[in-house]
């Protein structure tokens, strides 16, 4: 058996791949280009059956995971709410800056947020508008839900803010005065992490007080990818060509020396634990992927599917059973897990 006999699905669209999310049903993915195309790829018979125009430039894009719902923002000053299962707008709101750079759903499925510049807009997922807020001092870099989808966080230069649902106004800051360009809220809701722009994490402790917050340093660079396993016992971040990953387990880790693996030639662009699995993927600028168990243990590398093309974004299927990514070149490709039942994975050897 060869490594291709891992894949499922491969096309070619024409532009950069911004964002693909696996839609409720199973064999199906929304797919986001530089273009402001989103398509619609039925993996099973590996062909897009559907594609429309969503925005005039580029856009960022968000999947809700419980219904077939896609939230769109793009360079045209719009954010929109589609119908993924119909193909319809459901709705379209004015974001008050050029560009919607990011959103996020709550975990529930009943919630969108969207960071537009120093704003964000909460909406509700039948489209309705619940509140705006202007409560931040420069451009929401990242935003994080609680796992019980109840309040949700923002990150700035300056501090992370926890919103409700309610009232747009913050009901606790936690000031730190740096630039926070990523943000993870832990699955056991009792950390926020953000990566800075000066190649560092910054943690802050829940229930906060002020002093308790804590930092990891020594990273090479920005650290834009913070990623739990679903227990919250290991964070994965990236730093250059290397994975770090700092051992949780319900108290932090300020005492603890992280794991590095350095499997990687080039830099890791992305990583993805599983939703409820013991395994994570990793992928590099230079086409090469691999999956590893959560602890770490080196499951299988893919190699270069198609080297020298840089690896844009990775998503796990609902049943963590495929894996989808896409590239810059346009390319998205559809393979199964190491752990998959669903067809014979390649061994590691």
């Amino acid at each position: 058996m060869s490594a291709s006999n891992a894949e499922i699905a491969r096309t070619a669209l024409d532009d950069y791949i911004l964002d693909i999310a696996w839609l409720p049903q199973v064999d199906q993915i929304v797919i986001g280009d530089s273009s402001g195309l989103l398509q619609v790829l039925d993996v099973t018979h590996n062909e897009v059956i559907h594609e429309w125009q969503a925005h005039d430039g580029m856009l960022s894009c968000a999947t809700n995971t419980k219904q077939p719902l896609t939230l769109t923002g793009g360079q045209d000053g719009q954010f929109k709410l589609w119908n993924t299962q119909t193909f319809e707008l459901i709705a379209s709101h004015a974001s008050g800056t050029a560009w919607s750079e990011c959103a996020a759903w709550s975990p529930d499925g009943q919630y969108c947020v969207v960071g537009t510049g120093p704003r964000i807009a909460l909406i509700h997922a039948n489209g309705s508008l619940i509140y705006r807020s202007e409560r931040h001092e420069s451009t929401v870099s990242s935003i994080s839900w609680h796992p019980e989808s109840g309040s949700f966080a923002t990150a700035c230069f300056g501090g992370v803010r926890i919103f409700g649902l309610s009232h747009s106004e913050p009901v606790q800051f936690m000031s730190w005065k740096n630039s926070m360009i990523s943000l993870s809220w832990s699955p056991d809701g009792k950390f926020i992490g953000c990566g800075t722009q000066d190649a560092r994490i910054h943690f802050f402790p829940l229930p906060y007080q002020k002093g308790d917050d804590f930092e990891m340093s020594g990273y090479q660079g920005k650290v834009k990818i913070l990623d739990w396993d679903n227990q919250a016992q290991y964070l994965l971040t990236n730093c250059g060509t290397e994975i770090v990953i700092w051992p949780f387990a319900g108290k932090a880790p300020t005492d603890l020396v992280p794991w590095t693996l350095d499997d990687h030639r080039n830099k890791v662009t992305a990583i993805r634990n599983q939703h409820r699995g013991n395994c994570f993927v990793s992928a590099d600028e230079g086409g090469s992927i691999r999956f590893y168990r959560s602890e770490g243990e080196d499951l299988y590398n893919y190699g270069g599917y198609n080297a020298g093309v840089c690896i844009t974004c990775l998503t796990w299927s609902p049943d963590d059973q495929l894996l989808a990514l896409g590239t810059t070149s346009g390319e998205v490709l559809v393979m199964t897990a190491p752990n998959s039942n669903r067809i014979p994975f390649l061994p590691h050897s």
